[in-house]
């Protein structure tokens, strides 16, 4: 009897600390799953944060995510049918190009050899941002951009193109498909010399925006590979009525699905896994959202309030220096100068450099920044690997009354006056950014 009783309350306790299931050699083994204090401090931090793991969206058809799978990896719209979307969002260097300013048509080789060539080509003024959960958000006000120029608000395009912008957009044939900025993104290389158009070739001579993408689509549709694949995309769609629109559609319904990242050891955890993440990601999420408050601004799952900030970022570009004042250029309010999109933390381990214009080469030194603006501000060094990329010459803004009007400009009073991370802060929230956010299985996707 004694016996008996002694079994039944071993087995009531393990029915209260739980267990969960693990397969190491091929056997079960089993794990009790009693949260720490540590994991109790992060169900705080996730209530107050209303964190939830990362949803999958509504499934593209496969048609539409086979026309924009071959798009993307298109040379043929570009003025010397050298690039494509992959030329700065290669799959395999996580959605990026590596380098701290793409450089477009005319340029020569891939990472790490590929470089401005003999001024053939236009460096890029900006970064090239990674592209993971993009297209998602269908409602309310979307952006795209680093300075936030295309922007989709209940139905209504901002954009420099004239034609597809406003209440009343004069080609309505190209904006009908347009549910959020990233629909629209795929077009503007397309028209811009530093990324597909180029300088000196027909395209490029044509100037105006919309006789640019038409051409662009005309050179794809002289190939019936593509008319086959516009037809199965857009229900056996007249050969006469597809139209710019129809590209930047198929491309996002391809980047919405190839890029996704949602299964990273976060979103396990968030799931109720509290063994998916390492005892140091999990400290390092405590630093995130209290010390270092990276949550003011990278909020919510997706890991951004997409919105635009300043967070003094030392600004590189090439001589002779012209600066960037960031979503000032799209508002011409000067409130917004040096604000750039804040970006979505997922998959950074995958796509240095960091920052709007590539200042940072690793994820240590964009910790660093933030643990000292004003001195990571004062005495950046442009990292030596940079140059080599690039006929023009690379120079930082060392000019003292712009580089306290970027100091001025941060919001957050807190980051303005430094945060003084201690080094153990800093190795945990470098191990949960790098390593608790990352999900690679969008590689075999």
């Amino acid at each position: 009897m004694n016996n008996a009783i002694s079994f039944l309350i071993l087995l009531s306790g393990l029915s209260l600390i739980g267990f969960s299931f693990t397969n190491c050699g091929g056997m079960d083994r089993l794990k009790p799953t009693l949260k720490s204090e540590l994991d109790k401090d992060l169900d705080a931090i996730i209530e107050a944060n209303d964190l939830k793991p990362l949803p999958t969206p509504q499934a593209e058809e496969p048609n539409l995510i086979a026309l924009g799978k071959e798009l993307f990896f298109e040379t043929g719209m570009s003025g010397l049918n050298d690039v494509s979307c992959a030329s700065c969002h290669e799959p395999s260097l996580g959605s990026g190009d590596h380098l701290p300013f793409a450089v477009g048509s005319g340029a020569i080789g891939v990472f790490p050899n590929r470089k401005q060539f003999a001024g053939a080509s236009i460096p890029m003024k900006r970064h090239s941002p990674a592209i993971f959960n993009k297209g998602h958000k269908t409602t309310g006000i979307t952006h795209a951009l680093w300075d936030g120029r295309l922007t989709v608000n209940a139905g209504v395009i901002t954009s420099p193109v004239p034609e597809i912008s406003g209440e009343n957009p004069s080609r309505p044939d190209i904006t009908a498909l347009m549910e959020n900025a990233f629909d629209l993104q795929p077009l503007f290389p397309i028209i811009s010399a530093d990324e597909f158009l180029g300088t000196n070739n027909p395209l490029a001579d044509l100037e105006e925006p919309t006789a640019i993408w038409r051409q662009a689509l005309n050179q794809l549709l002289i190939r019936p590979q593509y008319v086959t694949l516009f037809k199965n995309a857009y229900n056996n769609i007249n050969t006469n009525d597809i139209g710019p629109g129809h590209i930047a559609r198929a491309i996002r319904a391809f980047v919405k699905t190839k890029f996704l990242a949602n299964n990273t050891p976060f979103d396990r955890y968030l799931a109720g896994d509290i063994h998916a993440m390492t005892e140091e990601q999990k400290l390092g999420m405590r630093v995130f959202y209290t010390n270092a408050a990276c949550n003011v601004c990278h909020s919510g799952t997706e890991f951004t309030n997409g919105n635009f900030e300043s967070i003094a970022t030392p600004q590189l570009g090439f001589a002779p220096f012209q600066d960037d004042l960031g979503r000032e250029q799209a508002t011409n309010q000067p409130a917004d100068r040096y604000k750039f999109k804040v970006p979505n933390l997922r998959n950074s381990k995958l796509h240095p450099p960091y920052m709007h214009n590539g200042a940072f080469d690793t994820l240590e030194r964009v910790i660093d920044h933030y643990s000292n603006v004003e001195a990571s501000l004062t005495n950046y060094v442009i990292p030596p690997s940079y140059q080599q990329h690039y006929d023009d010459t690379l120079v930082v803004d060392d000019d003292n009354a712009r580089n306290q009007s970027r100091l001025d400009q941060i919001s957050d009073p807190r980051l303005r006056n430094s945060l003084h991370l201690n080094n153990t802060d800093k190795a945990h929230l470098l191990q949960f950014i790098r390593d608790a956010l990352t999900d690679t299985t969008f590689l075999s996707r």
